[in-house]
This record gives structure tokens, C-alpha cells and sequence, in this order.
């Protein structure tokens, strides 16, 4: 073109494309190319806020064009100039003539380049003059060129009548091609960095000149990370976008809003209805957007574009735009979670149709593990300004279900609603069942009491029978403390007799049923069949977690771990998909007990421990109690009795003691007393555990093995007549098939018994064991064992039974016993504490440790010093601690003499 121009042949070149694919920098390298070769180069820019002003752009051109032009054509008053310009203006042929006359005058002396931005832009008045210049320059030394946005509707007349001129060079530019964004990576990030993310920055980009650009500055200002840097929009990235949308127009800027809001592809009419803009200028700017590289099939092709442009909404205006989308998608029979996403943003609409919509939603966002939006919703259709109370009620109890799996702590205020409508008695029956039992989790023993002197014998909902029923079995399994204080259909006793198995019976019935059967000594078979029914047909999405865990833990207690672990690597899939980590915590703490009764200590702590890592303490209420109680025994297997101490410091929610979660806390800080030495302690926590298990009727060795306990301390004592008929006891108790229970009874038994009479029974111990897979028993069995030949004199099988139970104790990590197990030579040689170690003794705990010290016993030491044993213990325990010892042995040498000096 410039060449031709050169030869006096004048021609005309129109720059088409969408916004910021690159132009405007066409533009401007064309005109720097005419500079370099004898041009004389103009400029003008058009703009929308010109566009009511004649002579606008024109006068960027020719500026002394203003004097000539009439009064009503050239008067650029912003309070006289038009809202809306004529398309058709009448130019004088004054201003007609002058136009041509300057270009051609300039062209005559040097060739003249004129380049106009955005000329769709352009007043109709500058259009005239430009369309009265390019049908005369033929034969003039003059070179024009435009920009055009592509689909923008301004400057029709302009373009039509171009159609009809010859010499025009029309330039169509796209968006990047993906070797074109291949090279602009390279360059900015190198060859090797293009040839590995080029695809993700064109995928990010569109192919967007703008916006690449954008994206490779922000990439290159967070490239903190090693290896090549990956696409990265930020800050730079979503300004780029905002100015795409906005340099295209305010209908441009409306639909794109639009666009961003819905976030989904939309039919044009409902769009257009949406953001007030004309079906056909919707169509034009959505096609612009598509061609920018800003939507891809009618969404914004990444999330970081969708941001920028909601951002860019005033709260208000998108609190309006999200009511008028929620109306119009429910008319146009969108899904209900179409409509509910913007229900949740704006808040409610107070319309009939809004309730049941987002209850809608709420089973469909559960059914797709979107909690976080099911209890939304149902939270909202609370609030939605229904005359139905209980309906109310029952979306904020069912709020507060969904709430908790996902952040406990966040409930409080629902429960706060509800509990106050429990004390107004306006919550229906059913839903004050539910909530007695929630209550409970969380230790508000004394509130679920009162709420039972609230219930009806009888119910007009025909869901009240199953229910108080199945809340009668997990108050009796569960909370059996708190079930001896409440009254009414509640009471000690069940509403009904506990009915054998129905076709008809909800999966609830069926969880409660098998645990409840499972800690009264009843069929085991049954609770097996009845527990894995349960665990086979439960949906996580649509049911609460008593009902899978009833089912679990029945399996546990029977020690049917291989059923109770299949079942949980179910539950785990499901969980898996739903993202709620309340029940990966639940279900992990349900994990380390099982590896606990499997011998695993290694797995058992780490299950404890990441259990109490995915929920806080604070959401566990009274079940925080189970995995700190694995991980007191898992601790105390292990010999570290310094960590089980510092666990049993830790808090527990009132009421935990009257669970069945308290005993089986109770009953690890009893073999955590009996490791160190605090005889007295742990025997009050077996015997404690045995009163309540036999009063609350759940006396199953299974849930905890008191009777056992409690023997080894009277072994301790040396009363093996006792020992032996708590263990006859324990093993009558014991189902056939619950060989982990009756392998350790057997063990103990065996210490009763004299050394020739031990080994039949420790290889029947053995077997029970080796059949329940319990590593750990098995490896305290073959110990004794080894340990016993070695007293009947049978010395080979002597070692090579301790060689076993070494290797046994290495691998499912029982530390202690696997040094007790070393020969004496071989095994490190400790490190005494002196005197001067320990921080202060008080001059009780001196005398106590001295004692001690010197050999006594703790009731010798008692008896010597007119204290009961307890406070023996408790003295001891502190000195422990303070000289940073594990057992009396270890006391400094030093004490001894002390009672020497007193003497």
C-alpha cells in the first residue's frame, strides 16, 4: 500500500478484528514503516465518549477544521451536543471541500499516511468527510488506514459504502495461532519452557495477545518455584481481561457481566433478558468475546477471566442481577441448582417457590458430595420466611447435620436455634429425638434429660415409632449413663420390647439393633449379619454417621475386624468423594482401633493421631474420647509411657465418663497405671469400668476387657486365686469366635498357674492369637513362653521362642518388649539420673522416693508412712516425671541414703 501510495495511487486499508487481538500495534508499526520511508503521518483516535460531537476525530486530523464548520455542526458543547448523533448528518460542502484540499495540499508536497484507531468509534460528521476524501484520492499520494472492531455495530454507513470503492485492503486479525503462542513463550521464558506449557498459556490466553502477554508478566514476577515456570495469572492477567471487556463498549461490559454470573452456557434470549441489552447486540458481543479468546462455548475460558469481570460488579448490582438470573432460569425450567447457586449469593427472594427449590438443590448437591452447598442451601430455605415451622426446623436440623461433617465448630448457633425451640416445645417429636442424640455427642447430658420429660408415649408422624426406638438403642449402647437418669418413653427400660429382625426395618434399627446385641452377650451371628446388611446398603450422602458406625463397631467388639474392615474400606470410597472431614476422622479413629486389635501399633498411632488431626477436639464432643484412648494404649504397648501420660492430661467434655467412649478411655488409663507401676490406680480403673459396664447391662469383654485387667494387677499383687476367677469369668463370657479376647485372658491364666502347668495353655493362647491376628498378643504369648522353658530348664526352645516374640515385637512395634526381650549384655546400659538431675523434690516426694528407692513396696512405703497407697502412687508419678524416669528401678541411688541421714 505504501508503495503504490508512493506512485501517487491512493488506497485504503481497514484493520479488522476482535478486541485486543493487536490492531491498534498494526496500526501503529504501519505508520512508523510510512515515518521511516518520507511520510507525513497523522493520527487521530476515536472514542465512544466523542461520538455525539461532529467533527470529533477530524479535527485530531486537521485541526484547523473547527472555524470553518457551521455553527450547529461545530459546536462541541457537551450540553448541546446530542445523547444519540444523527447517523446521517448534513455536512456543508464548505467543510466537504477544505477536508480534501488540506490532504491533497500535504499529499502534493510529501506523501501523506493517515491512521485512525477504533474508527467504528468515529462521529457520522467525520465519517462524511473521510467517505467525500477516499472517493477523490485516487490519484493523490495518500495512504488511510482504520481499525475496526470486529462485530461492533458503529460506522455501518461508513463500511457499506466501502464496500463500493476500489483499492481497499481489508486485514482480518484472529487471535493467536498456538505456534504464535509458542513463540511469544519462548521469547519471554525460553525455548524449553514453550516447548513443555506453551499448550496451558494458549489454553489460559485464548491466543490473546493482551492477554498473554499479561499472563507471561505475572509469570515471570511469581517464578519462585524450581523447574520451568507454568501459567500463572494474577494481578496483571485480570486487568488485561477487564480491559478487553470495557474497550468494547458499555453493552459489551453488561454482557460479559452476565456471562461471569451465570458461568454456564445460556441461551441468548435469557441472557439479553438478563443484562437489558437487545437479543442481536447480545449475539454480536458474545461472538466479539468468542473471537477475543475471552469465552470458550459460551463461559469464560478460565476462572481467573470470570473473576476479574465479577469483581468488577458493584455488590448491589450483582445482589440484583443474581435475584432477576435466579427468577429467570427457574421460568426457563433450569435445574434447581441453577437457580439455588444464585439464591446463596444474593440471599432470599421470600417467594413460595423458593423453599422446596433449594431443598431440591440440597439432595442433588448431596448426591454430587457437594456438602458445603447442601447445607447452604438448606440453612437458606430456613430462612426463607416460611409459615411452616417445623418445616423450618427441620431444614436447620438437617443444616446442622451437613454443617458438621464439614466444620463442627460452625454448628453451635443452629443447635442454639433448635435447642431454644426444644425448650419452647414447638419441635416436633421426631426432631427432638434427633436431637437428644445430638446433644449427647456433644456432652450436653443435663439438656437432652430435660428434653425427654418432653416426648410423647405416642405420635401422630408415623416415623416416631422407629425412631424413639432406634434413639432408646443408642442412648442404651452409647450413652447408657445418661439413659438411667431419663424418664417418660426414654426411660431405663426400652419403649418396646427390642423386636427380632423385620423386612421393614430401616437401616437405622438394624445398626442399632446389632450393636446393642452385640454388648448384651446376644447372637453373634445375628449382630454379624445384621451389621454387614448395614454396611453393604449405606449411603453416606443421604444418612448420619451413628448409623455406619453402630455397624463397625459391633463388628469390633465381637473381634470380627476382617468384616469391620471391609465394611470401613467402603465407607472410606464413599467418604473419599465427599470431602467432609468429620467422617474421615470418625472412620480413621475406627482404623487405628482396629489396627490397635490387629497388634499394629505403628499403624494404630498414626491412624490416632491423624483422626485427631482432621477435626479438631472441639467438633469430636464426647467421641474425642476413642482415638485419645487408642492412642493411650497404643502408647503404653509401646513403652512410652512418658506420651500415654501426657494424653491422659488432656481434657474430656463433661459426660464423657458415662459413654461408652469414657470406658474405653477408662480402661487404657487402667493399663497405662499397670505399666508404671501404679497398681492401685489401675485397678480402681478396671473394677470402675466393670460397676458401670454391668449396671448400663454392657458387659461384653469384647467393648473392654476389664475382667482381664483387673487379673493382671491381682497377679501384680500376688492374689492369683482372684486373678483366676475374674479370668473363668472372662473366658465364660466370651463368644467362640472372639479369639482376641480369649487369647489374652488365656495368657494371663496361664502366669497363674504354676510354671509346669503354663505351656498347654499358652500354646491355646497362642492359637486363639495367631486365628484373631494379633500380632501384639502373640508376641506377649510367645514371650511367657520362652520365658517359662526357659524355667523348666528346655533351653534351646527357650531361645527360640524369645528369638520369635523379638522378631514379633519389631514388627508391629513393641518397643519395650523387644528390649526386655534382648539378652542383659546386649542391651544399652541406661543412663542413671543423679540428685542434682531433677528439679526440686518436695519433702513428701523425698521421702516417698526414698523409700522406694531402697526397695518397698508401695503399701510397705504406705504403711511406713501412714499414707494411703494412692497418694504413694501419685508422689511417685511426679518424682518420675521430675528425674525423667519410666519405673522405679531407675531411682538415683542417692535417695537411699536419705533415710540412713533422717535415722
Amino acid at each position: 500500500m505504501l508503495t503504490e501510495c508512493a506512485k501517487h495511487e491512493g488506497s485504503v486499508a481497514v484493520i479488522r478484528g476482535s478486541t485486543a487481538t493487536g490492531k491498534t500495534e498494526l496500526l501503529h508499526a504501519l505508520g512508523e514503516s510510512a515515518a521511516n520511508n518520507g511520510f507525513r503521518v497523522l493520527n487521530a483516535l476515536a472514542g465512544p465518549m466523542e461520538r455525539s460531537f461532529p467533527y470529533a476525530l477530524l479535527e485530531q486530523i486537521f485541526p484547523d477544521l473547527g472555524p470553518l464548520a457551521p455553527p450547529a455542526a461545530g459546536n462541541f458543547s457537551a450540553d448541546s451536543a446530542p445523547e444519540t448523533p444523527d447517523e446521517h448528518p448534513v455536512v456543508p460542502p464548505s467543510v466537504l471541500r477544505h477536508v480534501h484540499r488540506t490532504a491533497t495540499e500535504l499529499a502534493a508536497r510529501q506523501p501523506l499516511f493517515i491512521g485512525i484507531d477504533d474508527v467504528h468509534h468515529a462521529d457520522p460528521a467525520s465519517l462524511q468527510c473521510l467517505l467525500y476524501l477516499i472517493r477523490r484520492f485516487r490519484s493523490s499520494a495518500i495512504a488511510l488506514a482504520v481499525t475496526d472492531n470486529l462485530h461492533d455495530p458503529g460506522g455501518r454507513t461508513f463500511f457499506g459504502e466501502l464496500q463500493y470503492q476500489p483499492r481497499i485492503l481489508r486485514v482480518m486479525l484472529g487471535v493467536l495461532s498456538p505456534a504464535g503462542v509458542a513463540g511469544m513463550v519462548a521469547q519471554a521464558l525460553g525455548a524449553k519452557a514453550a516447548d513443555r506449557f506453551a499448550g496451558e498459556f494458549n489454553a489460559v490466553s485464548g491466543g490473546n495477545p493482551l492477554l498473554l502477554r499479561a499472563l507471561l508478566n505475572d509469570t515471570l514476577a511469581h517464578d519462585d518455584a524450581p523447574g520451568f515456570p507454568r501459567p500463572h495469572p494474577a494481578d496483571a492477567f485480570q486487568h488485561a481481561a477487564l480491559a478487553c471487556v470495557r474497550r468494547s463498549g458499555p453493552d459489551s461490559v453488561r454482557v460479559a457481566h452476565g456471562v461471569a454470573l451465570l458461568d454456564r452456557a445460556t441461551p441468548v434470549p435469557l441472557l439479553s433478558d438478563l443484562v437489558g441489552v437487545g437479543p442481536r447486540t447480545t449475539e454480536e458481543v458474545l461472538r466479539l468475546l468468542t473471537d477475543s479468546g475471552l469465552l470458550d462455548d459460551g463461559r469464560f475460558r478460565h476462572p481467573a477471566l470470570r473473576t476479574a469481570v465479577l469483581h468488577d460488579l458493584p455488590r448491589a448490582t450483582a445482589n440484583e442481577l443474581r435475584s432477576h438470573a435466579a427468577r429467570l432460569l427457574r421460568t426457563s425450567g433450569a435445574p434447581a441448582t441453577a437457580v439455588a447457586e444464585h439464591l446463596l449469593e444474593c440471599g432470599p427472594l421470600r417467594e413460595p417457590w423458593e423453599a422446596p427449590l433449594l431443598r431440591a438443590a440440597a439432595d442433588q448437591y448431596l448426591g454430587d458430595g457437594k456438602a458445603v452447598l447442601a447445607a447452604g442451601c438448606l440453612e437458606l430455605a430456613s430462612r426463607c420466611g416460611s409459615d411452616d415451622d417445623q418445616q423450618r426446623l427441620a431444614d436447620l436440623s438437617a443444616a446442622a447435620n451437613i454443617t458438621w461433617r464439614l466444620d463442627p465448630k460452625a454448628t453451635a448457633l443452629q443447635l442454639e436455634s433448635l435447642a431454644t425451640a426444644a425448650r419452647e416445645g414447638t419441635l416436633p417429636s421426631v426432631m427432638m429425638l434427633r436431637l437428644i442424640r445430638t446433644f449427647l455427642w456433644w456432652g450436653l447430658e443435663e439438656e437432652a434429660v430435660s428434653g425427654t420429660g418432653r416426648l410423647p408415649a405416642e405420635d401422630a408422624d408415623p416415623e416416631y415409632p422407629g425412631e424413639l426406638l432406634t434413639t432408646w438403642l443408642r442412648l442404651a449402647t452409647t450413652y447408657p449413663g445418661a439413659l438411667a437418669r431419663m424418664s417418660g418413653p426414654l426411660g431405663p427400660n426400652p419403649p418396646v420390647p427390642v423386636p427380632p429382625v423385620a423386612p421393614t426395618d430401616t437401616l437405622h434399627l438394624h445398626a442399632g439393633r446389632a450393636l446393642y446385641t452385640a454388648l448384651r452377650g446376644g447372637d453373634a451371628d445375628a449382630v454379624v449379619t445384621g451389621a454387614e446388611h448395614v454396611l453393604q446398603r449405606v449411603r453416606l450422602s443421604e444418612q448420619s454417621l451413628e448409623l455406619p458406625m453402630s455397624a463397625l463397631h459391633a463388628l469390633v467388639y465381637l473381634d470380627r475386624l476382617d468384616a469391620a474392615e471391609t465394611g470401613l474400606d467402603r465407607l472410606l470410597t464413599q467418604s473419599g468423594k465427599h470431602h467432609t472431614p468429620a467422617w474421615d476422622a470418625l472412620f480413621t479413629s475406627t482404623q487405628a482401633l482396629i489396627g490397635l486389635r490387629r497388634g499394629d501399633l505403628p499403624g494404630a498411632l498414626r491412624q490416632a493421631r491423624d483422626a485427631l488431626t482432621l477435626m479438631p477436639t472441639h467438633g469430636w464432643g464426647v467421641g474425642v474420647a476413642l482415638p485419645l484412648a487408642t492412642l493411650i494404649e497404643t502408647y503404653t504397648a509401646m513403652g512410652r509411657h512418658d506420651a500415654a501420660a501426657e494424653v491422659i492430661e488432656q481434657p474430656l467434655p463433661e459426660g464423657t465418663g458415662r459413654t461408652r467412649f469414657g470406658l474405653h478411655h477408662r480402661y487404657a488409663r487402667g493399663l497405662h497405671h499397670l505399666a508404671v507401676e501404679q497398681y492401685q490406680s489401675a485397678l480402681a480403673c478396671f473394677l470402675s469400668c466393670g460397676e458401670d459396664m454391668t449396671a448400663w447391662r454392657v458387659d461384653c469383654p469384647g467393648l473392654v476387657p476389664w475382667r482381664s485387667g483387673a487379673a493382671e494387677v491381682w497377679l501384680r499383687f500376688g492374689k492369683p486365686e482372684r486373678a483366676v476367677a475374674l479370668l473363668t469369668e472372662e473366658l465364660a463370657r466370651t463368644g467362640a469366635a472372639a479369639w482376641r479376647t480369649r487369647a489374652a485372658a488365656l495368657r494371663l491364666l496361664a502366669a497363674a498357674r504354676p510354671s509346669d502347668r503354663r505351656p498347654r495353655q499358652l500354646s491355646e493362647a497362642l492359637t486363639a492369637a495367631r486365628t484373631a491376628g494379633d500380632r501384639y498378643t502373640m508376641t506377649r504369648v510367645l514371650a511367657d513362653l520362652g520365658h517359662t522353658q526357659q524355667q523348666l530348664g528346655n533351653g534351646t526352645e527357650a531361645r527360640q521362642l524369645i528369638r520369635r516374640a523379638w522378631r514379633l515385637a519389631q514388627e508391629c512395634g513393641a518397643e519395650q518388649i523387644q528390649r526386655s526381650l534382648l539378652p542383659a549384655s546386649a542391651r544399652p546400659a541406661p543412663t542413671l539420673p543423679t540428685d542434682q538431675d531433677a528439679d526440686p523434690l518436695t519433702d513428701a516426694e523425698r521421702r516417698v522416693a526414698s523409700l522406694a528407692a531402697q526397695g518397698f513396696t508401695n503399701r510397705e512405703v504406705a504403711a511406713k508412712l501412714f499414707i494411703t497407697v494412692s497418694t504413694v502412687e501419685q508422689h511417685l508419678t511426679r518424682v518420675y516425671r521430675k528425674f525423667r524416669i519410666k519405673h522405679r528401678e531407675q531411682l538415683p541411688t542417692s535417695l537411699g541414703l536419705d533415710v540412713a541421714r533422717q535415722a
